[in-house]
C-alpha cells in the first residue's frame, strides 16, 4: 500500500534544476532536521570551506528553495521569531536521487517521510536498520545505492512523462 502511496504523492514531482549553492543549502537539511536563514548564513561565515555569502543571498536562495518545494516552514514559534525550515519531501528525492547523501544515519532521521516508509520500512523492521546504522559497514552503502537507484528512476520516470 505504501508503494501505491509514494507513486501518487510523486506524480505532481516536477524535475527542478539546482544551482551549487542551493544544493550545499539542501545538503545542510541532512545533517540537522531543522535549520533557520540566519543558521545557514552564520555556517557560511564561519566554515574556511564554504565561499562567504551576503545573508541577503542565503535569504534569497531559502526562498527559491521553498517556491520550488525543496523545503518547507514548519509552524512552530522559535526564539526572536525565526522561521526554520526542514527538508520536504521533494528536497529529500532530489539529495537521494543525485548520489549526494552517503550516510545511512542521516538518511534514517527522516523515517517518517514516504521515501523511507515506501522504500525501507516496508521491506525492513527499524531495529534491522538500526543495528546497520550502528556497523557501518557495506550493507548500509547496499541500501544507500538502493535508495539512489529507486529516487534517481523516480526522478527520471516523472521527468519523461511530464516533458511529454
Amino acid at each position: 500500500m505504501r508503494l501505491l502511496e509514494y507513486i501518487l504523492f510523486f506524480s505532481r514531482y516536477e524535475q527542478v534544476g539546482l544551482g551549487p549553492v542551493e544544493i550545499q543549502i539542501l545538503i545542510e537539511f541532512i545533517f540537522n532536521k531543522h535549520l533557520s536563514t540566519y543558521s545557514i548564513y552564520k555556517n557560511y561565515k564561519k566554515n574556511s570551506l564554504l565561499k562567504p555569502m551576503a545573508y541577503k543571498n542565503v535569504h534569497k536562495r531559502i526562498k527559491r528553495l521553498e517556491q520550488l518545494n525543496m523545503i518547507q516552514s514548519i509552524d512552530e514559534i522559535f526564539e526572536k521569531g525565526a522561521i526554520h525550515y526542514e527538508i520536504s519531501t521533494y528536497g529529500l528525492l532530489y539529495l537521494l536521487g543525485s548520489s549526494l547523501i552517503y550516510n545511512l544515519e542521516n538518511i534514517f532521521q527522516y523515517k517518517d517521510d514516504i521515501i523511507i516508509k515506501s522504500l525501507i520500512l516496508n521491506y525492513f523492521e527499524e531495529k534491522t536498520i538500526d543495528s546497520l546504522i550502528s556497523f557501518k559497514d557495506a550493507i548500509s552503502s547496499k541500501i544507500i545505492d538502493y535508495l539512489y537507484n529507486c529516487c534517481s528512476i523516480t526522478r527520471k520516470t516523472w521527468h519523461d512523462i511530464w516533458t511529454r
